[in-house]
């Protein structure tokens, strides 16, 4: 952007902090989806691919590493109705022989339950009740994550897991530096919104999950949860002081907070 002091356009290193997501790779397409999020997605010469979150104006900016079972090797962002829409060709080995799709990324703006889309490669069965779903030629030999609702409306897709770990605990409630010390953390409050279902613990070998279902009806899908859930972790004496959230399940999570109860030694 343009600074007066200097008289010239400027920019700043906005993967500082990430270099090792790029180290050995070379980026070959980007496209930027301005609504609603403001993402640059980014595919490596890899295969890899990753996202950018760049909000300027509130001084946010944030890189995510993505996978998907296959090769990315392109992207696009077009203009849609509601929201820029965003498509893939994504390289993938099916029946043991290498297909390319263009895949279109689904919206995250869903009002029930039943619309959560969060496979890759899926389709999507919205009809009367089934307990045969076909039309998957696409998915041959590959194990699939499902979300059914009622079995009428039926997503059929290839699994993922989204994993959010914070940076070690720094700070002690009264200022004083953690960073070296033995700490635990046993407790910790998970601010959520539009949330259903997650997995929660120090690290990725010691996750215990967190329920979710109240008083819902016994053929009642679990409502999505907005609030705050207080869990309990199986944590052990450390220097680092971290905590991973995992959702392995086709089902929305959205983490607003992160608030540890930290015991220094």
């Amino acid at each position: 952007q343009y600074r007066l002091e200097s008289d010239k356009y400027a920019g700043s290193n906005l993967s500082v902090l990430s270099e090792h997501l790029f180290r050995n790779r070379q980026i070959v397409a980007w496209a930027y989806q301005q609504t609603p999020n403001s993402i640059v997605w980014v595919v490596l010469d890899d295969g890899s691919f990753c996202s950018f979150t760049y909000l300027p104006e509130h001084e946010v900016w944030a890189w995510c590493p993505q996978e998907t079972d296959g090769l990315v090797e392109e992207v696009a962002s077009v203009p849609g109705d509601d929201e820029d829409e965003v498509y893939f060709v994504v390289k993938r080995n099916i029946n043991g022989s290498d297909v390319r799709f263009v895949e279109k990324l689904h919206s995250r703006n869903f009002t029930v339950i039943e619309d959560a889309y969060f496979v890759d490669c899926g389709l999507t069965y919205d009809g009367a009740a089934a307990t045969v779903i076909s039309g998957l030629d696409h998915l041959v030999g590959k194990a699939v994550s499902i979300l059914a609702q009622a079995a009428s409306v039926v997503h059929v897709g290839l699994p993922y897991a989204s994993t959010l770990e914070t940076l070690n605990v720094d700070l002690t409630a009264q200022g004083d530096t953690l960073q070296g010390k033995k700490k635990v953390i046993n407790q910790v409050t998970l601010r959520l919104e539009d949330t259903r279902e997650l997995w929660i613990g120090p690290d990725t070998d010691h996750l215990v999950q967190v329920p979710f279902r109240t008083d819902e009806g016994y053929e009642e899908a679990t409502r999505l949860y907005t609030g705050d859930k207080r869990v309990t972790i199986r944590s052990s004496w450390g220097t680092n002081g971290r905590v991973v959230i995992r959702q392995s399940d086709p089902l929305p999570i959205t983490v607003l907070a992160v608030i540890p109860e930290v015991s220094p030694g």
